[in-house]
């Protein structure tokens, strides 16, 4: 029977024999190798900080590169017209009520929705780097059988981030070229006409291989710096991704059908 290794700490680890530059590109090619170092050494603010700088940078970054676009933002009107039409065919609200807030949205609706978008791009950067490591620790106790100290996790999913920070530019480059705000690498691109109201499309688009990439890496993480078998970890990682994207796509046909 394996024993788990218990929670350990870093004072007297020595520093890593790598650079952070080695460490942030090595991520995409050898990650056990990053994350068997961050294991064995003492733990680096920069491993956590640099990643999280980048991510905040892109987020932002793409949020109003995006919004920018002259495609995108013709795809949000076309949306809000919808919902206004539904709700005046469900007396919701009149004609008239419709287009002021046609004018209203016109005017402020872009701006609102390039702020939001930056201001998400932060946020989801910090809940990367300091609350899911949060859930791993919490995972890597009672249900892995692991031990998995909170600032080691930290780093380990910091690393990790590059994935989707790499994913975040894809993505950007991706709905710049077609036009689509639902444009993931993934295969919605194999779909002629997307339709916000297709729970088919949706779910084409929650399937992006960078995510999946990316959560395939972050399990190794977790098991090799906690200590539990990388099999047990990517059932919980993917079962996780599974009912959020679930409910994730429910959320959004709803919302596109209500």
């Amino acid at each position: 029977m394996n024993e788990n290794p218990p929670s350990f700490p870093t004072a007297g680890l020595p520093a890593p024999t790598s650079s952070l530059a080695s460490r942030l590109f090595n991520i995409f090619a050898t990650p056990g190798e990053v994350f068997d170092e961050v294991k064995a050494s003492a733990t680096q603010t920069a491993n956590w900080l640099l990643p999280l700088l980048l991510s905040c940078v892109i987020g932002v970054a793409g949020a109003l590169t995006i919004f920018a676009q002259p495609a995108i933002q013709q795809q949000i009107r076309e949306q809000q017209e919808q919902q206004f039409e539904k709700m005046v065919k469900a007396g919701k609200m009149t004609k008239e009520q419709a287009e002021s807030a046609r004018s209203a949205a016109e005017g402020i609706g872009l701006t609102v929705a390039k702020i939001g978008g930056a201001v998400m791009g932060v946020v989801m950067s910090f809940v990367w780097v300091f609350l899911l490591p949060l859930l791993f620790k919490l995972l890597a106790g009672p249900i892995l059988k692991g031990s998995l100290p909170y600032m080691k996790a930290v780093e380990m999913g910091a690393l990790a981030c590059m994935i989707p920070i790499l994913g975040g530019i894809v993505k950007t480059l991706l709905i710049v070229v077609m036009g689509n705000m639902y444009a993931t690498p993934g295969p919605v691109l194999l779909v002629g006409e997307f339709d916000p109201q297709n729970a088919t499309h949706l779910t084409l688009s929650a399937v992006n291989v960078m995510t999946l990439w990316y959560l395939g890496v972050l399990s190794l993480g977790i098991a090799r710096v906690g200590g539990v078998p990388v099999g047990k970890v990517l059932a919980w990682v993917y079962a996780a991704w599974l009912l959020l994207a679930a409910a994730g796509v429910g959320l959004g046909a709803w919302a596109a059908n209500r």
